[in-house]
């Protein structure tokens, strides 16, 4: 190898090392612009529509009952599932 196929060769390597810290910010950057602007557009609209349709997502309202307590209807209760609940 001659010696300026090494000088270029590690001029090259210097360039690439500055160019990958410049793209990595950049990439940084980008990442936190589209995920910021992604979340508020998804849960901006989907609070928006709950809001329109007057939706309580968390039923956090108390409306008119005593308690936050529900009571499931689904449930069965069976011996066996308690001897093997796997």
């Amino acid at each position: 190898m001659s010696p300026l196929f090494d000088s270029v060769q590690k001029a090259g390597a210097s360039v690439r090392r500055l160019w990958m810290a410049f793209a990595r910010g950049v990439g940084r950057a980008n990442t936190l612009i589209l995920l910021t602007v992604i979340y508020a557009v998804v849960f901006g609209a989907a609070r928006g529509i709950a809001w329109l349709l007057r939706k309580d997502m968390l039923d956090g309202r108390w409306k008119d009952r005593a308690s936050y307590w529900r009571r499931r209807t689904d449930f069965k209760t069976d011996r066996a599932d308690y001897l093997k609940p796997y």
